[in-house]
């Protein structure tokens, strides 16, 4: 947790598909660490996260091929947050249109929260007691849904708080 504020706080983000809006360096500014949620785009994007706070990230569909050391096909983290098991959501085995699939994914590691893409749709919901969280899409907007971010706040031993927020 963070010494000064008693808070750990996690900036989600996915599907930025090579473009980063210009108000998740407000949104997320102070933030623990970032999650990126997998179809980076381009790794540039990474790096200009990491100027914000620690990044970790998985490779999507548009992330041809992994990078095992940068964006790896999954993750699995410890936090002050819980335990957070990451993908994409664009493997058979591990399908954001199939949230049983994500929970077996992470069947050995017993996660509390797992954070996805690939939809482009915000969720946030829960299956077989998992929190599933979906930032929604950060890049451009489509005209179906606004280009969107998520934020996990988690504070002492309450239960870590879940937000979705508009960039437009």
């Amino acid at each position: 947790m963070t010494a000064t504020a008693g808070t750990y706080r996690i900036g989600v983000i996915s599907d930025t598909h090579g473009f980063l809006h210009p108000k998740v360096f407000e949104i997320f500014k102070g933030v623990d660490m970032i999650c990126h949620g997998g179809d980076v785009g381009n790794d540039g994007i990474l790096i200009e996260l990491e100027t914000i706070a620690p990044v970790r990230a998985v490779s999507g569909n548009v992330d041809f091929p992994p990078d095992p050391q940068r964006r790896p096909l999954d993750q699995r983290l410890e936090t002050p947050a819980g335990r957070i098991g990451m993908v994409h959501g664009h493997l058979p085995a591990a399908s954001a249109f199939d949230p049983p699939t994500l929970v077996a994914h992470f069947h050995d590691f017993d996660p509390d929260t797992i954070i996805h893409g690939h939809t482009h749709v915000p969720l946030l919901g829960d299956c077989e007691g998992v929190r599933l969280f979906n930032p929604g899409p950060a890049g451009r907007a489509s005209g179906r849904q606004p280009p969107t971010v998520g934020l996990i706040t988690a504070a002492g031993s309450a239960p870590a708080k879940f937000e979705h927020v508009r960039l437009d």
